[in-house]
């Protein structure tokens, strides 16, 4: 099993800090109306980057819920774009406030599920990460805090583009 790269529990929490606290910061500056208009990713506005990321936060959650119970995660069958398009269709009728709610609610939520990990899931050759076939930082990173990053840089794109207009 070829692992991600390992982090200690503070590493972990520093780069989910970083990254949400950035992201937060720039979706602050937009208005509600700012924040449904499309076009901040393909067709997507900046709500449906938000409600695309409330699923992908709870992911791992959910990954090493199971794990910590000694089974495999039941992955969703679905083709990713299939799981994107559902996680922004359930949030097309909510505000951004609500969207950005549950945002929240599910960063508190790793945020929880990484304090509360003992010890030895950030040590090497442990019973957790071989349940979750990666290390606890590789099961996080490209859901939480490089997907965060990812995204802050679209917004950032999209505000830099639309003040020039």
């Amino acid at each position: 099993m070829e692992m991600d790269e390992r982090l200690s529990r503070a590493e972990i929490l520093q780069r989910l800090d970083r990254e949400h606290n950035r992201l937060v910061a720039t979706v602050a500056e937009l208005t509600p109306a700012q924040m449904i208009e499309a076009g901040a990713l393909g067709t997507w506005s900046v709500k449906d980057i938000l409600a695309h990321l409330v699923h992908w936060t709870r992911f791992p959650t959910h990954e090493i819920k199971a794990a910590l119970a000694g089974r495999q995660f039941d992955y969703d069958a679905r083709h990713e774009d299939e799981i994107n398009a559902g996680s922004v269709a359930h949030y097309r009728d909510r505000s951004p406030a609500e969207v950005l709610v549950d945002f929240e609610r599910a960063y508190d939520q790793v945020l929880v599920t990484v304090q509360s990990l003992p010890e030895r899931a950030f040590e090497p050759d442990n019973e957790l990460e071989r349940i979750l076939g990666d290390s606890v930082a590789g099961v996080l990173n490209n859901n939480t805090y490089d997907h965060y990053a990812l995204h802050e840089g679209h917004i950032r794109a999209w505000i830099r583009q639309n003040s020039q207009r």
